[in-house]
């Protein structure tokens, strides 16, 4: 049974919380981002639902970007590479492993659409130096 915890809000003008998720084991298996939308005054700023999601995450010095998730059709993976600029390797997959992409990201942004495809959760893993990470994407 997945555990949920939610962690105190983020430090930054506290705008936004983090909540990871646990394993019965008690691994983490998980991290959500949650942030408001606010302006350059710090205002809150209203979004479709309020809130921006957004994952950030390390693999192999690369930093890696996710949002929004959940999403409603289309989601954004924006990368930061080191200096080596290493190839990544992007596969979005069905719970059953059925691979709708697959493909190496030769920029640092790509938008995926989930659009056509039913709610439910979907995979990104995504491969740097032969390291390897996935992500839980939530269509709703």
């Amino acid at each position: 049974m997945l555990a949920m915890l939610a962690v105190a809000p983020c430090l930054a003008q506290q705008m936004g919380t983090v909540t990871f998720g646990y394993d019965a084991n008690g691994n983490r298996i998980s991290r959500e981002i949650s942030m408001k939308k606010v302006d350059e005054n710090g205002k809150n700023v209203e979004a479709d639902n309020g809130f921006l999601f957004e994952a950030t995450d390390v693999i192999s010095s690369v930093e890696v970007g996710l949002y929004p998730n959940p999403t409603t059709g289309k989601f954004n993976v924006s990368v930061k590479r080191d200096e080596t600029n290493a190839p990544l390797h992007l596969i979005l997959l069905t719970p059953t492993g059925v691979v709708l992409t697959d493909e190496t990201l030769n920029s640092d942004f790509v938008e995926l659409d989930l659009s056509g495809k039913a709610a439910g959760i979907y995979f990104l893993k995504l491969v740097a130096n032969g390291e390897s990470h996935t992500w839980k994407i939530v269509k709703k």
